[in-house]
């Protein structure tokens, strides 16, 4: 758990989506993962279900699975800026800026940003909390802070998990 800068305490996890054959749209397949801690039990590894199996789609049906499933407010670590940034926007749409949440309509993979944004709908304003982080880190990036221990085990950890996922094909 972290206890972010409003007070509120948060269950720390990280999001990740993988595919095998990433170049080849005919053998592609996407999986995601979701990992909340070590042997934890609602760690995740699934396949990305549909016709469009892109990485993308993967690291944003995980977000979603995440604030769907999560009881405790989450503080959820993904390594997609596109994710991070549209679900920050969700976010801020949610706590008011009402001309923001029409935005998931003009993004790509539009269906599952209009569930992610009807499950935030349904929870508290303040309930979902999303941070970047750098992707394939190593020892070195944490000696020279670029990111923190924790937040490279566990991106380490879902990333692992997300393979699994797209594995499961």
């Amino acid at each position: 758990y972290e206890t972010d800068p409003e007070g509120f305490r948060r269950r720390v996890g990280a999001t990740d989506g993988s595919a095998k054959y990433p170049r080849d749209p005919r053998l592609r397949r996407a999986g995601y993962g979701i990992w909340w801690g070590c042997r934890h039990r609602r760690n995740v590894a699934r396949p990305l279900l549909g016709p469009i199996q892109v990485v993308p789609r993967a690291e944003l049906r995980a977000v979603l699975h995440a604030a769907r499933t999560q009881t405790a407010p989450p503080l959820l670590l993904c390594d997609c800026e596109w994710v991070v940034d549209n679900v920050l926007r969700l976010i801020a749409a949610r706590q008011g800026q009402t001309h923001l949440y029409r935005l998931v309509d003009k993004l790509d993979h539009a269906d599952v940003w209009k569930a992610s944004r009807e499950v935030l709908a349904r929870r508290p304003p303040h309930f979902l909390a999303i941070r970047k982080v750098k992707a394939h880190c190593t020892v070195r990036h944490e000696r020279l802070g670029i990111i923190s221990a924790r937040d490279r085990r566990f991106n380490d950890a879902v990333d692992a998990l997300a393979k699994r996922g797209a594995d499961q094909y």
